[in-house]
Protein backbone atom coordinates (compact mmCIF):
# COMPACT_ATOMS: atom_id res chain seq x y z
CA UNK A 1 0.00 0.00 0.00
CA UNK A 2 1.29 3.28 -1.05
CA UNK A 3 1.60 6.16 1.76
CA UNK A 4 -0.81 9.36 0.54
CA UNK A 5 2.10 12.48 0.30
CA UNK A 6 4.83 10.38 2.37
CA UNK A 7 6.85 12.50 4.22
CA UNK A 8 4.25 15.03 4.60
CA UNK A 9 2.78 15.60 8.31
CA UNK A 10 4.21 12.50 9.75
CA UNK A 11 3.63 14.65 13.10
CA UNK A 12 -0.07 15.12 12.96
CA UNK A 13 -0.38 12.05 10.96
CA UNK A 14 0.95 9.64 13.79
CA UNK A 15 -0.33 11.55 16.34
CA UNK A 16 -3.84 10.22 14.96
CA UNK A 17 -3.38 7.37 14.00
CA UNK A 18 -1.83 6.78 17.87
CA UNK A 19 -4.71 8.46 19.11
CA UNK A 20 -7.22 6.20 16.67
CA UNK A 21 -5.00 2.99 17.96
CA UNK A 22 -4.77 4.20 21.48
CA UNK A 23 -9.34 4.32 21.39
CA UNK A 24 -9.40 0.96 19.51
CA UNK A 25 -7.41 -0.65 22.25
CA UNK A 26 -8.94 1.05 25.19
CA UNK A 27 -12.88 0.41 23.74
CA UNK A 28 -11.74 -3.22 22.89
CA UNK A 29 -11.14 -4.00 26.52
CA UNK A 30 -14.12 -2.06 27.78
CA UNK A 31 -16.27 -4.30 25.16
CA UNK A 32 -14.73 -7.17 26.14
CA UNK A 33 -15.32 -6.30 30.30
CA UNK A 34 -18.80 -5.46 29.05
CA UNK A 35 -19.72 -9.39 28.47
CA UNK A 36 -18.45 -10.76 31.02
CA UNK A 37 -21.04 -13.47 32.24
CA UNK A 38 -19.08 -16.72 33.13
CA UNK A 39 -22.17 -19.26 31.74
CA UNK A 40 -20.69 -18.28 28.55
CA UNK A 41 -18.06 -19.51 28.22
CA UNK A 42 -18.08 -23.15 27.45
CA UNK A 43 -15.27 -26.10 27.90
CA UNK A 44 -14.72 -28.06 24.34
CA UNK A 45 -13.29 -31.47 26.06
CA UNK A 46 -14.88 -34.63 24.75
CA UNK A 47 -17.15 -33.23 22.40
CA UNK A 48 -17.62 -33.47 18.64
CA UNK A 49 -15.34 -30.46 18.56
CA UNK A 50 -12.76 -32.27 20.30
CA UNK A 51 -11.48 -33.76 16.93
CA UNK A 52 -11.38 -30.40 15.33
CA UNK A 53 -9.02 -27.88 17.77
CA UNK A 54 -5.84 -29.29 18.86
CA UNK A 55 -5.93 -27.83 22.53
CA UNK A 56 -9.26 -29.32 22.93
CA UNK A 57 -8.75 -28.79 27.04
CA UNK A 58 -8.50 -24.61 26.51
CA UNK A 59 -12.31 -23.05 27.40
CA UNK A 60 -13.44 -21.30 24.13
CA UNK A 61 -13.99 -17.12 24.98
CA UNK A 62 -17.09 -15.93 22.83
CA UNK A 63 -16.24 -12.61 23.73
CA UNK A 64 -12.75 -12.68 21.39
CA UNK A 65 -15.46 -13.25 18.53
CA UNK A 66 -16.96 -10.24 19.21
CA UNK A 67 -14.08 -7.73 19.83
CA UNK A 68 -11.84 -9.13 17.55
CA UNK A 69 -13.63 -7.50 14.30
CA UNK A 70 -14.66 -4.13 16.44
CA UNK A 71 -10.34 -4.01 17.19
CA UNK A 72 -10.11 -4.71 13.32
CA UNK A 73 -12.69 -2.24 11.95
CA UNK A 74 -11.17 0.43 14.04
CA UNK A 75 -7.64 -0.13 13.06
CA UNK A 76 -8.51 -0.30 9.56
CA UNK A 77 -10.64 2.85 9.56
CA UNK A 78 -7.50 4.36 11.57
CA UNK A 79 -5.27 2.88 8.27
CA UNK A 80 -8.03 4.91 5.76
CA UNK A 81 -7.74 7.95 7.45
CA UNK A 82 -3.97 8.23 7.39
CA UNK A 83 -3.92 7.13 3.62
CA UNK A 84 -7.34 9.23 3.01
CA UNK A 85 -6.75 12.08 0.62
CA UNK A 86 -8.90 14.65 2.04
CA UNK A 87 -8.05 13.69 5.63
CA UNK A 88 -3.98 13.21 5.04
CA UNK A 89 -4.57 16.91 3.37
CA UNK A 90 -6.11 19.05 6.23
CA UNK A 91 -3.07 17.25 8.61
CA UNK A 92 -0.39 18.59 6.53
CA UNK A 93 -1.53 21.68 6.42
CA UNK A 94 -2.66 22.06 10.48
CA UNK A 95 1.03 20.90 10.92
CA UNK A 96 2.49 23.56 8.36
CA UNK A 97 0.12 26.11 9.91
CA UNK A 98 1.92 25.01 13.41
CA UNK A 99 4.63 25.27 12.45
CA UNK A 100 5.41 27.83 9.58
CA UNK A 101 2.27 30.74 10.81
CA UNK A 102 1.92 30.41 14.48
CA UNK A 103 3.68 33.12 15.89
CA UNK A 104 4.51 30.75 19.44
CA UNK A 105 4.64 32.99 23.10
CA UNK A 106 8.40 33.30 23.98
CA UNK A 107 9.18 32.22 27.41
CA UNK A 108 8.52 35.67 29.19
CA UNK A 109 5.44 36.14 27.68
CA UNK A 110 3.72 32.57 28.63
CA UNK A 111 5.52 33.29 32.22
CA UNK A 112 3.62 36.61 32.40
CA UNK A 113 0.13 35.68 31.14
CA UNK A 114 0.22 32.19 33.29
CA UNK A 115 0.45 34.46 36.25
CA UNK A 116 -2.36 37.06 35.35
CA UNK A 117 -3.90 33.79 35.25
CA UNK A 118 -3.08 32.38 38.74
CA UNK A 119 -3.93 35.56 40.58
CA UNK A 120 -7.20 36.33 38.69
CA UNK A 121 -8.10 32.66 39.42
CA UNK A 122 -7.31 33.28 42.84
CA UNK A 123 -9.40 36.38 43.14
CA UNK A 124 -12.46 35.05 41.31
CA UNK A 125 -12.19 32.39 44.46
CA UNK A 126 -11.77 34.80 46.81
CA UNK A 127 -14.75 36.56 45.64
CA UNK A 128 -17.01 33.67 45.40
CA UNK A 129 -16.12 32.10 48.22
CA UNK A 130 -16.48 35.92 50.72
CA UNK A 131 -20.37 36.33 48.94
CA UNK A 132 -20.87 32.47 49.81
CA UNK A 133 -20.45 33.11 53.25
CA UNK A 134 -22.07 36.35 53.15
CA UNK A 135 -25.23 35.30 51.63
CA UNK A 136 -25.10 32.27 54.27
CA UNK A 137 -25.08 34.78 57.21
CA UNK A 138 -27.92 36.50 55.86
CA UNK A 139 -29.94 33.38 55.30
CA UNK A 140 -29.55 32.23 58.59
CA UNK A 141 -30.62 35.89 60.04
CA UNK A 142 -33.78 35.51 57.36
CA UNK A 143 -34.52 32.32 58.41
Amino acid sequence: MKIYKEGQGKTARNSVAGVIGLFAVVASMRLYEYFVDPTLKFEVGSSIWENWFAVSSWPIDYRFALVAPFLIAVLAFGVWQYNHPRWADFLIDTENELRNKVTWPSRKEHVSSSIVVVVASVLIGAFTFGADLLLSFLRGKIF
